[in-house]
C-alpha cells in the first residue's frame, strides 16, 4: 500500500516525465525526487532517482556525468534491488537505466555496448506484468539498432513493439510504434508509404510518449523526404529537428547534422 511520502515522489517522477518538453523543468523535478529518496534512505529509490537525472543530463550533452549516474542502477545486481519499489512508479528502473544506457554507449563511440545494453533491457522486460517497461526497451532498442545501422535487429525490434501496442492495446506509444514501424519496416523502395505513416505520426509531437527521440524521429522523416528528392522540404524538416534539439536534446545533434550533411552532400 502507498504512503503519503510515496504519493509525493510519484508525483515528481511523473512531473518529470510530464515536462519532458521543458528540459529544465524536468530535471528539476528528477532532482527533487533524488533528495527525497536520500533523505529517507531509500537505496532503491536513490539509484531510480540517479538514472533519472542522468537521464536529463545526456539530454543536455552532459554524457560524462549522465553515465556516472545511470551506470548504478544499470549493473546492479537483481539480488539487491527492492523489486516492490522499482514496480510502484509503474516501470521497472533498472530496465529503463539499461535502455538509457544503451544511447549513452551509442554517443560514447561504443555500438557493440549499446547493443548488449539494450538487447539486455529487453530480456528483462519479458515479463507480462511490465508493458511499460517493454515499451521502453524495445523502442530504444529500435533506435539503438538503427542508429548503429544493424537495420535487421532494428526491424525485429520495431515489429516487437507494434505488436506489443496492438496486442495490449496499450493507451500509450502509438504514434512511437507507427513511426519506428515506418522508419524501420517499409521496404527501401517504397518511400511513400514510410512519408505517409511518419508524417501522420508526427503531426502532434507532443503525443509521443518518448519525448526524447522526438527530434531524432523528425531527422529520420527529413531522410526520407531526401530520399523521395524532396530536398527542399527536407532542408526545412531537418532545420526544425536541429531547432528542437538545440532547446531540449542536444544529444542527437551530431546525428542530425550527418544526416543534413549527407542530404546536401548527394545534392
Amino acid at each position: 500500500r502507498l504512503g503519503d511520502d510515496d504519493h509525493e515522489a510519484r508525483n515528481l517522477i511523473n512531473l518529470a516525465r510530464a515536462n519532458c518538453w521543458r528540459p529544465k523543468a524536468s530535471q528539476a523535478n528528477a532532482q527533487a525526487f533524488l533528495r527525497l529518496a536520500k533523505a529517507r534512505r531509500r537505496p532503491s529509490d536513490i539509484l531510480i532517482g540517479g538514472s533519472i537525472v542522468g537521464l536529463s543530463l545526456y539530454r543536455a550533452g552532459a554524457l560524462a556525468q549522465a553515465k556516472a549516474l545511470i551506470g548504478p542502477m544499470a549493473k546492479v545486481g537483481p539480488a539487491s534491488l527492492d523489486r516492490s519499489r522499482t514496480f510502484r512508479f509503474g516501470f521497472d528502473g533498472q530496465i529503463s537505466a539499461l535502455a538509457n544506457q544503451a544511447l549513452l554507449w551509442w554517443l560514447l563511440g561504443r555500438p557493440d555496448s549499446a547493443a548488449r545494453a539494450a538487447n539486455a533491457s529487453v530480456v528483462q522486460a519479458r515479463h507480462p506484468d511490465q508493458l511499460v517497461s517493454q515499451f521502453i526497451a524495445l523502442a530504444n532498442g529500435a533506435v539503438i539498432a538503427k542508429l548503429s545501422g544493424d537495420l535487421a535487429a532494428g526491424a525485429g525490434y520495431a515489429a516487437a513493439l507494434r505488436d506489443l501496442v496492438e496486442r495490449e492495446a496499450l493507451g500509450f506509444g502509438l504514434r512511437d510504434a507507427q513511426l519506428l514501424g515506418a522508419a524501420l519496416l517499409e521496404p527501401a523502395g517504397s518511400p511513400p508509404a514510410s512519408l505517409e505513416a511518419m508524417q501522420a505520426a508526427l503531426i502532434d509531437p507532443g503525443e509521443l510518449w518518448v519525448g526524447h527521440l522526438a527530434s531524432l524521429y523528425r531527422g529520420w522523416y527529413a531522410e526520407r523526404l531526401g530520399r523521395a528528392g524532396r530536398a527542399w522540404e527536407a532542408l526545412e524538416e531537418f532545420d526544425a529537428a536541429i531547432a528542437g534539439a538545440e532547446q531540449s536534446d542536444l544529444w542527437v545533434m551530431p546525428e542530425l547534422l550527418r544526416l543534413r550533411g549527407g542530404l546536401l552532400a548527394g545534392a
